[in-house]
């Protein structure tokens, strides 16, 4: 064991001295190939590159002199300046960037055509006594200074490009993808290493650069990462058993190290560490900003929705649960944070996925709806506003199109829609606005039942809603049809009006109050 460890670190040792060992060959290769060209079509080339070299033997050993200082420059302001501005950059975003400049196979190439155009220009112009027969070897080492000159500028527009975040998080994501092909039993660790470092890296840059306010960087790490998912997804009933283990890797991760040993089981047993891993990127950033960079917080939501559908689609339900788990965590943060709007966004995006899945998986639609009834009424506990209503016009939402799809447990789904509300006395204001707010969305589901001559259906939410003082109905009533415009007066992310409802339904409506009056009469 330890000799293969030895083995191992000579290995890497190696790869300290390949570049060395590269350049060293192909410029011996090269100054091969010159004197070849020389002693066997000296005199042909002689005739021709006349025309672009001077014969003086003396001008021309003094611009080999010359031209012997030219591409030293040139590499010294490339590495001058590429020492700069990856630093910066590196600075900005993460570290990891400079690993990932110095492993570029078009960035090696460049300086390594640098070195060798110096080290034959050098050759060149200290080994030739006299141009006779060398002719070939003056040309090229003329030819390959002045391409070093012309390359410089077309470089440095390749560094700048190379280090833009789109393009470096593009190729991380890209690299992460192709690797999920090359996972088998036996480099499944080496791969492991491999994505925690992509993940990291994604999410040091996602971190530094929302801690920068650079919105449109962080933005592109969330979408790389749910990407990353999502391609992960038709990959994982084709990787070994091994990969989905809790590895000494996981238990020293970051990202792990605060989860109990239960918990721990339970990612293995639902084979979602590298879920859970993103999931936590997500959390942190979503803690960090949801107050203030909102548009960030609703970037997380969106790709965690774009997530869910994939799941969904795929029929992947274990990983649809921990979607859930995912914003059920971030309803809490925003709760525990009194910041209603962030609540109110996630809401949208939960109500979202509950409608696809009325279409493809009915049977969970109630877990859902159960979650969005839960931290309603725990807005109400905590004192955050208008939450209550926003998960009523949800649930009113869910309920509209669980009926268009028919689906067999909508009476499920409508007693979960009826046990939200709370009772409340007349004149504690804040709390009887809330039940109004719950109770106005309940009488839109009835009107809406009623206009699909479902009566029965209409006929239940009567039954819950006939202790309301009649005050209170007239209130609900009032409101409901004072207000004639769909879209909210305010920018908001929705951009409805809750107590809106269409033209088509307020017969219906009508009709739905006529039996309170009966009621009270």
């Amino acid at each position: 064991m330890l000799r293969k460890k030895n083995f191992e670190i000579k290995i890497k040792d190696i790869k300290w001295y390949l570049p060395t060992v590269y350049l060293l060959s192909t410029f011996i290769l090269l100054i091969i190939f010159e004197k070849s060209i020389d002693r066997l079509f000296g005199e042909f080339f002689r005739d021709i590159i006349s025309f672009v070299i001077s014969e003086n033997e003396e001008i021309l050993v003094n611009n080999l002199a010359n031209n012997g200082e030219i591409v030293p420059a040139i590499i010294a302001i490339a590495l001058t300046v590429i020492a700069i501005v990856v630093e910066l950059v590196a600075n900005k975003y993460s570290p990891k960037i400079v690993d990932l400049f110095i492993d570029d196979r078009k960035n090696n190439l460049i300086i390594g055509f640098f070195v060798i155009a110096s080290l034959n220009q050098l050759y060149v112009s200290n080994s030739i006594s006299t141009i006779h027969n060398n002719y070939f070897s003056i040309f090229v080492s003329i030819l390959m200074v002045m391409l070093a000159v012309i390359l410089i500028i077309p470089y440095f527009g390749y560094v700048f490009t190379f280090l833009h975040p789109t393009h470096f998080i593009l190729l991380i994501k890209e690299r992460a993808i192709r690797s999920f092909r090359d996972i088998n039993k036996t480099n499944y660790m080496e791969k492991k290493n491999e994505f925690h470092y992509y993940i990291d890296f994604l999410g040091d840059i996602a971190i530094n650069s929302s801690e920068q306010s650079d919105r449109f960087t962080t933005l592109e790490c969330i979408n790389s990462l749910t990407d990353i998912l999502i391609n992960y997804q038709s990959y994982k009933k084709l990787l070994p058993n091994h990969w989905y283990l809790i590895s000494p890797i996981e238990k020293n991760d970051p990202d792990f190290t605060d989860l109990s040993p239960f918990v721990m089981q339970n990612i293995e047993k639902n084979k979602n560490w590298l879920e859970r891993k993103v999931f936590k990127l997500y959390e942190l950033l979503f803690s960090n900003t949801h107050t203030t960079q909102k548009d960030i917080a609703s970037g997380i939501l969106s790709n965690l929705q774009k997530f869910a559908k994939v799941c969904i689609e795929n029929k992947n339900l274990v990983i649809l649960d921990t979607i859930m788990t995912m914003l059920n965590t971030l309803l809490r943060i925003s709760l525990n944070a009194h910041f209603p709007r962030s609540a109110f966004n996630i809401l949208e995006h939960y109500r979202v996925i509950g409608e696809y899945l009325i279409v493809h998986y009915p049977q969970k639609i109630e877990e859902l709806a159960k979650y969005i009834k839960y931290y309603a009424q725990e807005s109400n506990k905590l004192g955050v506003y208008f939450i209550m209503e926003t998960a009523a016009h949800d649930l009113y939402m869910l309920n509209k199109v669980a009926y268009e799809y028919n689906i067999p447990n909508i009476n499920k789904l409508l007693d979960i829609f009826l046990s939200l509300d709370e009772q409340v006395e007349e004149g504690r204001e804040k709390e009887e606005q809330r039940l109004i707010g719950v109770r106005i969305a309940q009488t839109k589901l009835a009107a809406f039942y009623l206009f699909n001559n479902r009566s029965d259906l209409a006929d239940r939410i009567y039954k819950d809603m006939k202790t309301e003082p009649l005050s209170r109905i007239e209130k609900i009533k009032l409101l409901i049809l004072a207000t004639t415009d769909h879209e909210y007066y305010e920018f908001t992310g929705r951009g409805i009006n809750f107590y809106f409802i269409e033209e088509d339904y307020k017969p219906y409506l009508m009709e739905f109050f006529t039996w309170f009056e009966f009621n009270y009469d």
